[in-house]
């Protein structure tokens, strides 16, 4: 009996996402070592590693579920628009509270996270208060 499986062409999303991460982990591993190798030997590490400037690590693909749409906009649709926003203000607040903390990591890539949180949780209260709800309640609401 032959085979009817197709070959597999190109990778899944999630293995797309498990690669990133691995490749993440690496670099975080590879410019800690070579900080070392400088710290101990007066010198940079011969070897430069070359980032992927195209990574959004502001708001990652992997944040994007298979229907195309934002994780954010899920929780709207599970939470409301007021919950939802309150999750962002206090997601900016978690990054600033720890900003400069986290070892390797970029600042202005940090700072960039809280902008974007502060912003998405201005726009759903505004949308909030446009349609005259003083509280969406999502899930719990009665009405």
């Amino acid at each position: 009996m032959t085979s009817t499986k197709r070959a597999k062409l190109a990778p899944t999303e999630r293995e797309k996402n498990q690669v990133s991460g691995t490749l993440e982990t690496l670099a975080k591993q590879f410019k800690t070592n070579a900080e070392l190798y400088e710290k101990q030997n007066g010198k940079p590490y011969p070897v430069q590693l070359k980032e992927n400037s195209d990574y959004d690590y502001v708001n990652p693909q992997h944040y994007v579920q298979e229907d195309g749409r934002q994780t954010w906009e899920h929780m709207v649709d599970e939470f409301g628009l007021y919950e939802t926003a309150v999750f962002c203000k206090l997601n900016a607040y978690k990054y600033a509270d720890r900003i400069g903390k986290k070892p390797n990591e970029d600042v202005e890539r940090e700072q960039a996270k809280i902008d974007w949180y502060l912003s998405k949780a201005d726009e759903l209260f505004d949308i909030n208060e446009r349609l005259n709800n003083d509280k969406d309640w999502g899930y719990l609401k009665t009405d």
